[in-house]
């Protein structure tokens, strides 16, 4: 995508995030169109309707050619979310993952086939019992993303002797 192309998109979406869920006034359509021409804006607002940031049917075809409704150019939920960085809408996408018993239970496993002294394995285990199996697996992934390189050469290993 151009950078103009781009810089379009991000004003239809600011503009749009001034008015939630609603049509545009008047006198922001009219600034639009004084900044773009439809024809100009036909593909952005295309574009951000497959994207899913605006209503499906901000487009009209017919034999004329497609025009904008601009009644129904509104943002989505997930159109708002993007343009404003809500965090509700982060927090609504948010995955979480439940572990059970025996996730613990593996840890602990995983830390006794470690070739760490019985001092190291026994702090471990004793930080795993504190502060929880989440705590101590985002631990790990955090430092799997800083060490992404060793974290993949040894994941890659694991996989090859696994199975």
């Amino acid at each position: 995508m151009s950078d103009s192309f781009e810089k379009m998109n991000r004003d239809v979406l600011s503009i749009l995030a001034k008015y939630p869920m609603q049509a545009l006034p008047e006198s922001e359509i009219d600034a639009l169109l004084e900044k773009y021409s439809e024809e100009e804006l036909i593909p952005s607002v295309s574009y951000l309707r497959d994207q899913g940031m605006i209503s499906s049917d901000a487009l009209n075809y017919n034999i004329e050619g497609t025009q904008i409704d601009f009644d129904s150019l509104k943002l989505t939920a997930n159109g708002y979310n993007f343009a404003t960085g809500n965090a509700l809408g982060r927090e609504i996408n948010t995955v979480t993952i439940r572990l059970d018993t025996n996730t613990i239970q593996h840890l602990e496993d995983i830390i006794n086939a470690t070739n760490l002294n019985k001092k190291d394995k026994q702090t471990l285990r004793t930080k795993l019992k504190e502060k929880g199996a989440e705590h101590f697996l985002t631990k790990c992934i955090d430092f799997a993303l800083t060490n992404s390189k060793t974290a993949g050469i040894i994941l890659l290993e694991y996989l090859k002797n696994s199975n």
